[in-house]
This record gives structure tokens, sequence and C-alpha cells, in this order.
């Protein structure tokens, strides 16, 4: 367990990846920051799940409200820094919304997610009864959506596939 929470924290610029049986590993983030699309194509490549038979719940990461500085409208990457990093994801992930949505019906996907306004919230002063008082309003909020969607559906039991992965060794 402490291996998958290392990887799954090892995002760059952040925190060093994760070497775990002679692997380097960093955040699946870097690869798919909102896997929705990833999800759907697995279920339906190798699963053989319909598209329509789908009820996707995505829940983000409650993202930050950003209002960039009028001199990024002119700026190089140079002067675009962490904010260039923040737009990327941000667009790879309402990218793989769109697609997801489109892929399975807007009205079998659900996201969760809401934008946490700027400074609410910094890693070095969280106070934990705050974040809890936070989670509850949010929680609140989307309660009736997810029990018209999702609270009366039982899955079947997962069977995992059969199948093996060679690893290459260097």
């Amino acid at each position: 367990m402490v291996d998958v929470g290392l990887a799954t924290a090892a995002a760059p610029v952040y925190f060093q990846a994760a070497d775990v049986d002679q692997t380097r590993l960093i955040d699946g983030g870097v690869w798919a920051n909102n896997p929705s699309v990833v999800a759907i194509t697995e279920a339906y490549s190798m699963l053989g799940v319909p598209f329509e038979k789908m009820r996707i719940l995505n829940i983000g990461t409650m993202g930050t409200v950003t209002d960039h500085s009028p001199r990024l409208h002119n700026a190089g990457i140079l002067r675009w820094d962490t904010a260039a990093i923040s737009g990327i994801l941000t667009a790879s992930s309402r990218s793989s919304i769109g697609t997801a949505r489109h892929l399975v019906g807007f009205d079998r996907f659900v996201r969760f997610d809401v934008d946490v306004p700027p400074k609410r919230f910094t890693l070095d002063t969280i106070d934990a009864k705050q974040v809890a008082a936070y989670a509850g309003e949010v929680g609140r909020q989307f309660s009736p959506a997810f029990t018209e969607k999702f609270a009366g559906h039982r899955a079947t039991a997962y069977e995992p596939l059969k199948t093996h992965v060679t690893r290459l060794k260097p």
C-alpha cells in the first residue's frame, strides 16, 4: 500500500518519482489527468460493456478559480511558468469530460466538482474542521444527483481478467 501511495502522489515538480520493483513511477495524472475516457474505453473494449449501459460518476479534485494576470496575454513560456501547467491539465481534463459525455451520453455522465475560492485552503495552513465543513456543504449540494443516478444501482461482482503482463528488465 505504501508503494501505491508513493506512486500516486509522485506528481512531478512537487514530489520525487517512486521507485517500485526497479521501475520509476509518477502520478498517473500526467498520463490521464481525468481518466474517464480511459475507463470507458476499457469497459467497452475489454469487458464488452456497451456505452448505453454505462453510467459514469466522475469526481473532480476541487480546482481553484484562476484569474491570470493580463501580463500573460503576450507572454512566452518563461512567464507562464506554473500557469501553463495548470492550463494544460485543466484543458486535458475538460477535453476528457466532453469526450466521455459524447461516448456514454450526457444523461449518463455525472461530474461532481467544485471550484474552491483562491486561498481558501493552502497546503501549509490546512484546518481539518474547515475542510470537513466545506466537504459537507459540497456533499449536500451533490447528494440529490448522486441519489437519482446511482444509489439504486447494484453492480455485479468484479472478476479480474486472467491475463499477465511481461515486465522488461533493463
